[in-house]
């Protein structure tokens, strides 16, 4: 078996994981919502936790490091005959997520925390959680990923140009 093939399963394993992370965060997410208890909600935020650094965070480092040394290794063009290849494609999108972190989830995480926080104190969720669990910017950016990703994988496994 050469270098590259085991290049491309851990890529393909990184990718897994980091998709695995993002479909199991979301769908723990969807039942916040429905939480009346503050410790229920305590519980349910340190699983989504889990899920965003065990799965989410270091899947997709790990994806983009063995990504690239797949490009590298393969030899895969950027460009051919002056258009964009998936790899290109791929890549762009994969990178166009991390401003995402920096203006989205890590402000509005830190911010979350310190409510989350206020409310753990009091021992209920208040309005402020309510508000907070349901902001609509880390929605979006979290959805956005999720397309992304849904869209990069098929370019990933099809090569289509």
């Amino acid at each position: 078996m050469s270098w590259y093939l085991i290049l491309k399963l851990v890529h393909v394993l990184c990718a897994v994981a980091f998709l695995a992370g993002l479909i199991g965060r979301g769908m723990v997410r969807l039942r916040i919502p429905h939480i009346t208890s503050i410790q229920t909600l305590q519980e349910i935020m340190v699983l989504v936790a889990r899920f965003d650094e065990l799965l989410v965070i270091r899947g997709a480092q790990l994806t983009l490091v063995s990504g690239l040394l797949v490009w590298w290794a393969g030899g895969w063009p950027l460009a051919a005959g002056g258009h964009p290849t998936w790899v290109l494609v791929s890549t762009v999108l994969f990178l166009s997520q991390l401003p995402l972190v920096f203006l989205v989830f890590i402000p509005r995480g830190k911010a979350f925390a310190k409510i989350f926080g206020e409310a753990l104190a009091q021992q209920r969720i208040t309005s402020e959680l309510r508000a907070a669990l349901a902001d609509r910017a880390v929605r979006y950016a979290t959805v956005y990923e999720t397309v992304t990703v849904a869209i990069i994988l098929p370019l990933m496994v099809l090569k289509s140009f």
